[in-house]
């Protein structure tokens, strides 16, 4: 059974216009204590409901790229998409993480490796949304809200840390949690959780790199 999404997706484009960021300045992670990148090797572990996330930070008045910029920059090259229409996502997974206790840059991995940053995806099954969740198995996760709501980055990106939540609850630890999201928990060679924490990993390291 496909827990909550597909990795066949199928990039519809937007009808909406997405609206430009308001000049408040961009996001940044704050990396406190041990960086993300060393934490790497701690993705196999537990992740409890009170994990305490660091949060992502409006830019401060330097003229060096904060964390979280030096991510969104890479993410809108990468997937050949306006820098402003990743911010919402970036700003759903933050929000979300830190309400969840889900790693923010884990969150962000998903969403790039379901939808690479669509939020009007859709599959072949009827996953829906940036990370391709299920409505007839997660209607709960939104509500009476109408179907449009599974296309809204901040509905979308809430009711599928939520699931992935569950998944980590469920098995303990991140890389079956994100097999049985992905509904290829039989996959011996875990191609689908590979994926996503290798580009995890190469978030971490863009989030930490300095400018020179």
């Amino acid at each position: 059974m496909i827990y909550a999404t597909s990795r066949e997706v199928l990039a519809y484009q937007s009808s909406t216009t997405l609206q430009k960021l308001a000049q408040i300045g961009m996001f940044s992670i704050c990396l406190t204590g041990v960086s993300l990148a060393a934490n790497y090797h701690d993705e196999a572990q537990v992740m409890s409901g009170s994990q305490r996330v660091a949060p992502f930070q409006f830019r401060n008045e330097t003229d060096e790229l904060q964390p979280m910029e030096r991510i969104r920059d890479w993410i809108a090259e990468k997937y050949d998409l306006p820098s402003a229409s990743v911010a919402p996502a970036l700003s759903a997974a933050e929000e979300s993480g830190m309400a969840q206790g889900v790693d923010p840059l884990l969150i962000i991995a998903v969403i790039a490796t379901e939808s690479s940053f669509d939020p009007r995806a859709v599959s072949k099954q009827g996953a829906r949304g940036l990370m391709q969740v299920m409505p007839k198995y997660h209607q709960d996760k939104v509500g009476k809200l109408g179907k449009a709501a599974w296309f809204d980055p901040k509905i979308n990106v809430r009711a599928g840390t939520q699931v992935l939540k569950e998944c980590i609850d469920r098995y303990g630890n991140v890389q079956s949690a994100l097999q049985f999201y992905n509904g290829s928990l039989n996959d011996r060679s875990k191609r689908y959780s590979r994926k996503v924490l290798a580009l995890k990993k190469q978030l971490a390291a863009i989030s930490i790199k300095t400018s020179g």
